[in-house]
């Protein structure tokens, strides 16, 4: 059983935290007949997941497949923004104040990255928001997205997006002569001998102070023509996720302002008077963080110096603020 399809992992070629990355399982049919209910579903992945969608449309069922997925898909992403809000408005005075500063490392990584603030759902809920049945569209309705407003847009839209999946279900039934809609949300794809699907997992990279190796795991659900029991095989490649964007200047402006806090105490401990001085401990700063754009590592970049994580950040930064006023004084003798 083990050799009916094979099965590849196809991740980009840099994955760097904090940004959206797409990964694609491409699983081919080697055996010599046919495969059905094929479905693949991430286990473990460097981040959170996005979207999960799959491969080529052909026929009319396929297309029909398809469109059901996206608009599962939707629905899951619907109950989750809702889950958001309505935990949101539960929250006292003091737990939005506390929540919102949680939420301050997420606005600042989107500030380098150009990508969207979100935060995910707790990680023991996932299966319980997850859409396998239609069963499921009602009771996650009830019991979450019934607690917005009326004239919410979120909530129109969530009921626009059932409406579309029972129509979607009435024709695939009819497309599948089955006298009564399917309420099974979770059915794979047919795949002929020598064809090819991919999947596709659109994921958010967690942030990262430092490039770590992760294991990519899927998990893959068939079932051939001649043994129509299900068959479940895993499958996990090795992936090394980069340090995110923010986290080499934000770790310079701290170096810069520990040096300069030293270099200060240094000269305070020298001359017996206190040297600190703001404007100079910003422009350590605002100098550390110049250093790091130019140092910090870029995709497909080919820097004389490039630094990789926060700690060569916070060193690059270290020794901005200790020798900041030297650098200052050469660019100024430059500028003249």
């Amino acid at each position: 059983m083990a050799d009916d399809l094979q099965i590849d992992i196809l991740p980009p070629d840099e994955i760097y935290g904090s940004t959206s990355y797409t990964i694609t399982v491409r699983v081919t049919n080697t055996s010599s007949e046919q495969i059905d209910g094929v479905s693949v579903e991430p286990i473990v992945l460097a981040g959170q997941l996005l979207i999960a969608d799959s491969g080529p449309e052909e026929s009319t069922a396929q297309k029909l497949e398809s469109e059901k997925r996206r608009l599962v898909s939707e629905l899951e992403r619907q109950v989750e923004r809702a889950h958001e809000r309505n935990r949101f408005r539960q929250l006292s005075f003091v737990d939005r104040v506390i929540y919102n500063y949680a939420r301050i490392v997420e606005v600042y990584a989107s500030l380098f990255t150009g990508g969207r603030a979100r935060v995910g759902i707790p990680s023991w809920a996932h299966e319980a928001l997850r859409i396998q049945e239609w069963a499921d569209v009602e009771r996650l309705e009830d019991d979450i997205v019934s607690n917005e407003r009326e004239e919410s847009f979120l909530r129109k839209a969530f009921m626009i997006n059932k409406d579309k999946l029972q129509r979607c279900l009435s024709k695939l039934s009819e497309a599948n002569d089955q006298n009564e809609p399917n309420e099974e949300l979770s059915s794979g794809d047919s795949l002929p001998v020598g064809a090819s699907l991919s999947y596709a997992s659109s994921v958010r990279a967690p942030h990262q102070f430092r490039a770590q190796d992760v294991n990519l795991e899927f998990r893959l659900n068939y079932r051939t023509t001649t043994d129509d029991a299900v068959t479940t095989r895993s499958v996990s490649r090795k992936v090394t996720v980069r340090t995110s964007a923010f986290a080499v200047p934000t770790a310079s402006m701290i170096g810069a302002a520990a040096g300069y806090g030293i270099r200060s105490t240094l000269a305070a401990s020298a001359n017996g008077a206190i040297s600190f001085n703001w404007w100079h401990l910003g422009g350590s700063v605002l100098l550390g963080l110049v250093f790091a754009l130019f140092t910090a590592r870029r995709p497909g970049g080919k820097q004389a110096i490039a630094v990789e994580d926060f700690v060569g950040g916070f060193i690059i930064g270290a020794l901005t603020g200790l020798f900041s006023q030297e650098v200052l004084e050469r660019l100024g003798s430059v500028l003249k």
